[in-house]
């Protein structure tokens, strides 16, 4: 039987957490069993004797008979259900059985499902309780909640028949609309443990409150940040599921958590933290609040670290940092700017974001050593380096052109040799033609050899002699000396002699001027970038330097030289070349003693001429052997760690060739850059004597033969400066060989800039010293030096390709020889009308003396020869207080001999 009557709700009382709420209930008195009086033991077993039949049954410590037990129920006229202590639980397994499925039954509530036997000991005969099932859901999620009480456990008041009973919902959410509904129950228990059964009445009414707002139950959850800056980031989390939320707090703790960095608040779910360091950790938390002022918990602690400047991180792009647009990740914490390395990327291949430094587009003409680095390089040749497979760059090598390979792709791969255009098929044709071309360069060595040979010869007049006769008449016997001495001392024509006199000294420093210039092709970055085949062959003929004859031979088929065969060609062959002079010295001191002084002067001169020619550019060659590149993050492998500047193909990374080359080179050091600066230093120190006494009448006649043998260092510098010539050879060493000893490939304009201001101190120290005798000589000096101060910075200018390096290279090199024209032309003319005045003031001595008497002709003689006999014994006064005077008087004095004479 089920109840009959409804719940009645009379009151509630609602809190952010709780809602209480009270209704009324009529329950039927009769249905339900009450105790009834005293049966002792002896009664019952009375009864049990009497009453066979029947069945007792013990209630309370009594027995009854069923039909007592009956009785008693009728007679009672009050129910024993509000006294009951009634503990029962529930068995999941019923749920279906009594039409609960979809129901969701909470662990801290009673449950409903089905009830066990009375506790009580009430177990003989039917028995029946009512209750009441109270069941809440939430109008968010629809999820009912329910729990079953009997009546006695919820009783609030008691009032004739109506009875008002109360219950509390506990740990409901703060500011969330709830449906309650309650419905009686019966609960029938069968005699002897046979079943007990839940019959359910009317549900009430659906009460609808709301709770009060009250303080967030729980924190913000799934924190988390979508953008991270270097300097910024955006912190995100989920809606607290909890009406009333009015905003949010967010605390950021730096690394060490010691010291808060800020308090941010917000009316979202997000928030901007700013002003912060990159690469730092921060700690970060977030609460939430209703109302006002009614904060909720905390949530947990999240680490967020900012990215490295111009990266950032996106939630959808992963966790790690990225590059921005117009930058590249270098390492994981590093983000560089492509502006730095603009001129060495394709154009436009920087806008992008995400950006790897293995993902950069290296133009054509440049080069890396390997994929991991952003030190991208010019190409010497920058035809070498133009991509075979420009979409597929895998390392260093495919970004060579086609069948090269190595550092700066200056290597070849098999069968192939590196020429100025490019690596080259060698077929047995070439290599039988580049052979043949071998000897011709051995021969055009042979002959530079035989050239300096005849000039010795033919200048200490070893073939006079053979000339004169060999147009005379060979029977003419001592007359053909006579003859062939008239013959030779004809003076040449004046014009000849005088242009010959103007342009030795010129011809000096034009040679100087193109040995520092062509110096730069080889040092610095622009020059050497695409070097000129037109300009190369020059440096043969200004610094003797054989590699660049053999280049222009192309005979790398027969023999495929490298930077330590030409330095063992550049320091051998000059030692040759001296050695064979030596011989010939001997030679002629043996067969033929009269041509000794003329053979030792004119070796001797020679010799300075061909150190003159070769200084620079030896120089330069030997120190280049100590001169190497690093490439730091090659494999070391098929790209070397470190190469040779000079020739890539080379490594740096010692080995028994690479030590014998250096030990080789450090003796080659010794003997041409110190040896022949210490040649020239004690040549001008054993003269220094005769070199002083030059412009002086005590030089004699033995004296002047000697000083012709330093001829070469002195003549075109006043006496006073007559060490210009070694100051030359260690400015040119500086400006060529030094420059380029502290080339740096991270810092390419620090050679310019030294070169340059070496250039400008060489300016100043001309203008200082003035040591030309001829003035158009110190101009053409200045222009030179003033010439290699742009030359130097070509190659620092930015924007200009190699053509135009080419041009403005040509343009000075055009400015040079138009300024030694212009300063000849002056000249001439100069000395045109300085004839002309010494011719007139000629002629009008000539007619003063056409108009002269006898006497007074006479007269004058005699006053000139009396001036005569007294310039005589000023110099015999001279001589005798010579020994007297200090060296200063004794300077003075000769200064003051010459402006008499």
């Amino acid at each position: 039987e089920s109840p009959r009557s409804y719940v009645s709700f009379i009151f509630d009382e609602v809190s952010s957490r709780n809602i209480t709420i009270a209704w009324e209930y009529n329950y039927e008195q009769a249905l339900f069993h009450n105790h009834v009086g005293p049966v002792d033991e002896d009664e019952f077993d009375e009864y049990q004797d009497d009453y066979d039949d029947y069945d007792y049954y013990e209630y309370s410590g009594y027995y009854y008979s069923e039909y007592e037990l009956d009785q008693i129920a009728e007679i009672n006229n009050r129910t024993s259900i509000l006294e009951a202590t009634f503990i029962a639980d529930i068995y999941a397994n019923n749920d279906a059985h009594y039409g609960y499925s979809g129901a969701v039954e909470l662990e801290k509530f009673r449950s409903c499902q089905s009830f066990d036997i009375l506790q009580n000991g009430t177990n003989y005969f039917d028995q029946r309780y009512f209750g009441f099932e109270i069941s809440w859901s939430s109008v968010s999620d629809f999820i009912e909640k329910r729990t079953c009480y009997l009546g006695n456990e919820l009783i609030k008041t008691t009032r004739d028949l109506n009875v008002s009973f109360a219950y509390t919902i506990t740990d409901l959410v703060p500011a969330s609309g709830y449906e309650i509904r309650v419905r009686p129950f019966y609960v029938h228990n069968a005699k002897y443990y046979e079943t007990t059964r839940l019959v359910f009445g009317i549900q009430s009414v659906t009460r609808k409150l709301e709770t009060a707002t009250g303080t967030p139950l729980a924190a913000p959850g799934n924190t988390k940040f979508k953008i991270v800056n270097f300097r910024d980031f955006t912190m995100s989390w989920d809606e607290v599921s909890q009406k009333g939320i009015t905003g949010y707090q967010v605390n950021v703790y730096a690394d060490n958590a010691a010291s808060i960095h800020g308090q941010y608040f917000s009316d979202i779910r997000s928030v901007l933290i700013s002003n912060l360091q990159p690469k730092s950790y921060y700690h970060c938390s977030v609460r939430a609040k209703t109302d006002s002022d009614n904060w909720g918990p905390w949530s947990q602690n999240v680490t967020v670290r900012t990215c490295p400047e111009n990266m950032r991180q996106e939630e959808e792009k992963g966790e790690e940092c990225f590059a921005l647009v117009g930058y590249y990740r270098f390492q994981e914490d590093e983000a560089k700017s492509c502006s730095q390395i603009s001129d060495a990327l394709e154009e436009n291949s920087c806008l992008q974001n995400q950006l790897n430094v293995e993902e950069l587009s290296v133009d054509f003409g440049y080069w890396r050593d390997s994929l991991l680095t952003d030190m991208i390089r010019k190409c010497p040749k920058s035809t070498f380096c133009t991509k075979a497979n420009a979409k597929n760059v895998t390392g260093p090598d495919s970004q060579c052109s086609k069948n090269h390979k190595g550092v700066y792709c200056q290597s070849c791969i098999q069968g192939y040799v590196l020429s100025s255009s490019g690596c080259e098929e060698c077929s047995e044709e070439e290599e039988s033609l580049h052979g043949t071309r071998i000897v011709l360069f051995m021969g055009v060595i042979v002959l530079c050899f035989v050239s300096g040979i005849l000039k010795i010869t033919w200048g200490a007049g070893v073939f006079d002699d053979v000339r004169c006769c060999l147009k005379g008449n060979k029977k003419m016997g001592g007359a053909c000396k006579t003859l062939c001495i008239q013959h030779f001392s004809s003076k040449p024509k004046e014009f000849v002699r005088l242009i010959f006199n103007l342009l030795a000294v010129k011809i000096r420093i034009l040679f100087g001027f193109f040995q520092v210039l062509l110096s730069f092709q080889r040092t610095f970055e622009h020059f050497a970038a695409d070097e000129n085949d037109t300009i190369l062959p020059w440096e043969f003929f200004v610094n003797f330097n054989p590699r660049n004859l053999a280049d222009k031979f192309r005979m790398r088929c027969a023999f495929d030289y490298n930077h330590y065969d030409t330095l063992l060609l550049y320091t051998l062959t000059p030692i040759i070349f001296v050695i064979i002079v030596l011989g010939i010295y001997r030679l002629f001191s043996w067969l033929c003693i009269k041509y000794r002084n003329n053979i030792l002067q004119e070796s001797i001169t020679t010799v300075f001429y061909l150190t003159f020619l070769i200084y620079p550019g030896v120089s330069q060659t030997i120190l280049e052997t100590y001169l190497c590149e690093s490439f730091p993050t090659a494999d070391g492998e098929d790209i070397f760690k470190s190469a040779l500047r000079s020739d890539y193909r080379l490594s740096c990374k010692y080995s028994r060739e690479r030590v014998t080359a250096l030990v080789y080179a450090s003796f080659m050091l010794l003997f041409y850059p110190i040896g022949i600066v210490l040649l020239y230093v004690a040549f001008l120190k054993r003269y220094k004597i005769l070199i002083l006494k030059q412009d002086t009448p005590e030089l004699d006649q033995e004296g002047e033969k000697k000083l012709k043998r330093v001829s070469f260092l002195i003549n075109p510098y006043i006496t006073k400066r007559y060490w210009f010539e070694t100051y030359e050879l260690v400015r040119k060493l500086a400006q060529t060989s030094l420059a380029a000893f502290l080339q740096d490939a991270s810092f390419p304009r620090l050679s310019p800039v030294i070169a340059m201001n070496i250039s400008i101190i060489a300016v100043l120290l001309l203008v200082f010293m003035k040591p030309y005798k001829t003035v158009g000589d110190f101009w053409f000096a200045f222009a030179s030096l003033v010439l290699l101060i742009p030359a130097s910075q070509l190659s620092t200018l930015e924007g200009l390709d190699p053509e135009q390096i080419t041009t403005g290279l040509y343009g000075i090199i055009g400015t040079e020889l138009s300024c030694m024209v212009v300063i000849v032309l002056v000249e001439l003319i100069l000395k045109r009308y300085e004839t002309e005045m010494i011719k007139v003031d000629r002629s009008k001595s000539v007619q003063f003396v056409q108009k002269v008497t006898p006497d007074e002709f006479i007269k004058a003689m005699n006053e000139n020869v009396n001036m005569l006999a007294q310039i005589k014994r000023l110099k015999d006064k001279n001589v005798e207080l010579r020994n007297k005077l200090s060296r200063q008087q004794l300077n003075c004095l000769k200064e003051v001999e010459v402006a008499i004479v």
